[in-house]
């Protein structure tokens, strides 16, 4: 968080960041201390910026805390190939993150407007003290046949640029995408009546492929708790 803080000190003055919305994620044991001390350091950082988060209550209907029907559905989904791809601890995980990155669509979906743009990022991020810069540029370019765009990608290549064609290339990962108001709509749509079946993770790439369209990709941030590769320091 102290990277992205800095990262914001740093912002193009022609960037204007509406919103910081915070995601509450949790089944149990959800006080977080740390959690309450970074939104009221960002707050107080940021005046211009909204600064809030939400904690989305539990929905046994979306198979997060435990269900039974969970390991049907499992069963169902996956016995055609005789070696399901996730194990039940997994499937949960996955409906249970699915979940709460609807939320957090749902939630800032409603007030944007259609220049708006959206970075989806996770608290296990940097990011380089210029990445604003980068960002702007991504969203500056001609949207047409770009599916989203990416900041951080696994394994971490340092200030890699490229288009990518996601018939060549699987870029997996839900952390670093941004994505227009439009791009966010069909993404959400695709969500919505997938989202016992495949992880938005690996959702994202698979609309890309469907829809034959590119991914643009600027590295100028590291999710640091997922890639094995980042060098150490």
């Amino acid at each position: 968080m102290k990277s992205l803080k800095q990262a914001l000190q740093h912002k193009p003055i022609t960037l204007v960041i509406k919103r910081i919305l915070f995601i509450k994620g949790c089944i149990v044991s959800c006080l977080f201390p740390i959690f309450n001390n970074i939104i009221d350091d960002f707050t107080k950082s940021f005046p211009e910026i909204e600064i809030s988060y939400i904690e989305p209550p539990l929905n046994k209907f979306k198979g997060i805390t435990g269900e039974s029907w969970t390991n049907e559905v499992l069963s169902a989904t996956w016995s055609r190939t005789g070696n399901p791809d996730w194990s039940r601890t997994k499937y949960v995980k996955h409906l249970t993150i699915n979940y709460f990155f609807e939320i957090g669509i749902q939630t800032v979906i409603k007030n944007m407007q259609p220049n708006d743009f959206v970075l989806f990022a996770e608290d296990d991020q940097s990011y380089s003290i210029n990445a604003f810069e980068h960002i702007l540029k991504l969203m500056e370019k001609n949207q047409q046949n770009t599916c989203f765009s990416k900041i951080a990608i696994e394994p971490y290549k340092e200030y890699y640029k490229r288009t990518i064609n996601t018939f060549e290339i699987h870029l997996w990962g839900a952390w670093g995408n941004l994505r227009s108001k439009n791009q966010l709509e069909i993404f959400l749509r695709y969500l919505k009546f997938s989202n016992f079946a495949e992880s938005e993770d690996t959702l994202g790439i698979y609309l890309c492929k469907s829809l034959n369209q590119t991914v643009e990709v600027d590295c100028v941030s590291k999710h640091f708790g997922k890639d094995r590769y980042l060098p150490k320091i």
